[in-house]
């Protein structure tokens, strides 16, 4: 578990937490160099700051987003979206109900 920075060549080791994913990919396909020209015209904020050049991209986006509700965050440029949660119970239930492609995962420890 790493923190990345400037352009991903800064590298801070971060501790390494247990939990569970929940992952809800709307099957939306963005080109990342469109949703960074579009930050440049919109910017961001706060912990998901490409979400906002992603909806401008593709306003269905914002819409799946709205339907995922509170908690749930966007993968780097999009679209698809993860949810933290403490036990893998948790994580099955996030997804239940969700028409898209979903996906449980452990958090991954240390590589080697």
């Amino acid at each position: 578990c790493m923190r990345a920075e400037d352009r991903g060549e800064r590298l801070t080791p971060l501790p390494v937490e247990p939990a569970w994913f929940a992952v809800a990919w709307p099957g939306i396909e963005l080109s990342t160099a469109a949703v960074y020209r579009a930050w440049d015209e919109v910017g961001g904020e706060g912990q998901n700051e490409l979400r906002r050049a992603a909806e401008k991209v593709d306003p269905r986006v914002a819409d799946f987003a709205r339907r995922l509700g509170d908690g749930w965050r966007m993968t780097g440029s999009g679209s698809a979206f993860f949810l933290r949660c403490a036990r893998e119970k948790e994580a099955l239930q996030a997804t239940e109900g969700l028409e898209c492609w979903t996906a449980v995962t452990p958090a991954v420890g240390q590589w080697g």
